[in-house]
């Protein structure tokens, strides 16, 4: 429920490949997020991820807080509704995440419901460290609010 924490069970491991797919699908065409040899001569441990990578995972992340049966959401009815990301470092294939989230708001809005959550994530190998809040909301569902 709001402000109850959720952690993930086990760290969450940054593969090269999931950051060469990413890298793709969302056209970051440097060469750091697919090749090894041209990361490291930018002075980085390994591939780098883009930077909407961490978002991505914060939406994955925050699945179990959105889905608690006590709040009697219905996401198929959910539309994105905005994000923001304040990092620090660079998250590299292989950096272990550890990440907690939080619902921060959960109000009626109009006939929609408003939910916002904050996942905070670290490397526990590494100096990355991230901080995403997404907004998203509920279509029609404010009667559903209890």
């Amino acid at each position: 429920m709001k402000g109850e924490p959720h952690h993930l069970q086990e760290p969450f491991e940054v593969s090269r490949e999931a950051i060469r797919e990413f890298a793709r699908a969302v056209f970051a065409d440097d060469p750091v997020h697919v090749d090894v040899a041209a990361a490291q001569s930018a002075g980085h441990r390994d591939l780098v991820a883009p930077a909407t990578f961490a978002s991505a995972l914060a939406l994955r992340f925050s699945q179990p807080v959105r889905r608690d049966p006590g709040l009697g959401l219905d996401l198929t009815r959910m539309v994105h509704g905005g994000q923001t990301s304040v990092l620090h470092g660079s998250l590299c294939a292989g950096d272990r995440l550890a990440a907690e989230t939080r619902i921060v708001e959960l109000r009626a809005a109009g006939r929609h419901v408003r939910i916002q959550t904050v996942t905070a994530m670290r490397a526990l190998n590494g100096p990355f460290e991230a901080t995403i809040t997404h907004t998203c909301l509920i279509l029609d569902a404010a009667g559903d609010l209890t």
